[in-house]
């Protein structure tokens, strides 16, 4: 049988990136940045919610290594870490789509 996931270090490393992106508010956040670099207050309006709130759930991206933000002036502009993620996220909602889903 192949090993599925690399080193066995790797397994909290991968845990907490599906964790972080499990949550409907940061898959959509998520799905948002991926688009291009948005500001902290257009995400907030995107994902219609707190500032507080969305504020978490960014933090909560940032830790694992997802976003990155960067302060211009008096706004914080979040782009993708790493644009890989972009592909996973594709490829999964390409498995669940409608006509492919696996039940």
């Amino acid at each position: 049988m192949n090993n599925i996931y690399g080193e066995p270090g790797n397994i909290p490393r991968v845990a907490k990136v599906i964790m972080a992106v499990s949550h409907p508010i940061r898959y959509k956040m998520i799905c948002l940045i991926g688009a291009g670099d948005i500001s902290l207050m257009s995400l907030t309006k995107a994902v219609n919610s707190s500032r507080s709130n969305t504020s978490q759930h960014l933090i909560l991206l940032k830790n694992a290594g997802l976003v990155v933000s960067k302060r211009i002036d008096n706004r914080v502009y979040c782009h993708i870490a790493d644009p890989r993620i972009l592909y996973i996220l594709s490829t999964i909602k390409n498995i669940f789509s409608k006509n492919n889903i696996i039940k």
